[in-house]
């Protein structure tokens, strides 16, 4: 952080713009503009009646709730859960909600808007959520209204801030400078009967699996969001692609999701054998129909080398001279596209006839290059 901004001004700042970031913040044209800030004024902090009907904001029997979809992209550094909850991309020993967003961008669908100059996916994908709620009707994407908002770093917080640009106070990116904007751009559901509520995420943006749903941290912002859970394991929706939710439980009627989606991508090693000969091996990817082996000197550029049945995981590239170290990158073809490289193994070819075989160090290059852009004019 810059010199001359107090630690209570920038945790302020930190505070706001993290609320903003995760949908509390008013969203005007989304039509439920005071949803979950409304909670204060409508007693949302006193016991309710056990059983009661939650009640909305004019006093009668709440019909209908609002729900919130931010779908994010992980990089190819993220491709489980454990991955996920140790993300670290500003190297401050801490892992973050805000830290989170950058590891894994926003990603909207062709014809929506990433924010102008803010950092997210680095494209634009089809995706579908169907929100079937207590009457049995199902809301699509196409019914929700797309609310592009974003959250930026800056030294100091304004009380007059608008909402969609409110400060993070924080060097979050670790670039040195306050100058970033994270997109957080959302879907909204309206008009989603009250009761018990399925959320189904029925097409992934791209290359991707369901890996992770998040609420909104109770240090941020009171709100109990994660009570409408059904089940605990829908933390975690990989397996079922499914978020199931009592959403009466829901003190003002508004759920906020956060989505996480993993990378899917093959993980390459290498180990130099006699020969000299380079053997690769890799983790399969779930219906891939052939895999692009990439090779590059330590100081060359990555030109495809070979490509290789869906069906096989390994490689022996004879193609070498000895005492030579090379960088190799592996991709999936799945369904005519093409998956992004997880890493880069790194191996040198050993001599003719060497005792034993080397394997390649175990650290990662690559790891953690941003799938995201910073959209500028």
């Amino acid at each position: 952080m810059r010199d001359g901004t107090t630690t209570a001004t920038k945790m302020q700042a930190l505070v706001v713009g993290l609320i903003t970031m995760f949908g509390l913040a008013p969203i005007a044209s989304a039509g439920a503009s005071t949803a979950d800030d409304a909670a204060v004024s409508q007693g949302a902090d006193e016991p309710a009646e056990v059983g009661a009907q939650p009640m909305d904001g004019d006093g009668e029997e709440r019909e209908n709730v609002t729900i919130r979809v931010m779908k994010h992209v992980c990089t190819p550094s993220v491709q489980n859960i454990d991955d996920f909850e140790s993300v670290d991309p500003n190297g401050d020993g801490q892992t973050t909600f805000a830290d989170k967003v950058l590891a894994c961008p926003t990603v909207v669908q062709p014809g929506d808007e990433y924010v102008d100059g803010a950092v997210s996916f680095d494209d634009k994908h089809e995706m579908q959520f169907e929100i079937e709620d207590e009457n049995g009707d199902v809301h699509t994407i196409e019914d929700a209204t797309f609310q592009q908002q974003q959250v930026c770093e800056s030294e100091d917080a304004s009380e007059d801030e608008d909402a969609a640009t409110a400060a993070l106070g924080a060097d979050v990116s670790g670039d040195g400078d306050q100058d970033d904007c994270l997109d957080t751009s959302l879907y909204v559901y309206e008009g989603v009967a009250d009761g018990e509520v399925t959320v189904t995420e029925t097409q992934t943006p791209g290359l991707t699996e369901p890996g992770a749903l998040e609420f909104t941290p109770q240090a941020l912002n009171p709100n109990n969001d994660a009570d409408t859970l059904l089940e605990e394991e829908n933390e975690v929706f990989a397996d079922d692609n499914m978020v199931e939710l009592r959403t009466t439980e829901d003190d003002n009627g508004a759920i906020t999701l956060h989505l996480y989606n993993f990378a899917v991508c093959p993980t390459v090693t290498a180990t130099a054998n006699d020969g000299p000969t380079n053997r690769l091996s890799w983790s399969a990817v779930d219906e891939a129909d052939s895999y692009h082996v990439y090779r590059a000197t330590a100081d060359g550029e990555m030109e495809q080398i070979a490509t290789v049945d869906g069906n096989t995981t390994t490689f022996d590239d004879g193609d070498v001279e000895e005492d030579v170290t090379y960088r190799y990158q592996v991709t999936a073809m799945v369904d005519g596209e093409e998956t992004e490289a997880c890493n880069t193994a790194e191996v040198t070819a050993i001599p003719v006839f060497s005792s034993g075989a080397a394997v390649a160090s175990a650290a990662v290059l690559g790891i953690g290059v941003y799938a995201a852009t910073r959209r500028t004019s």
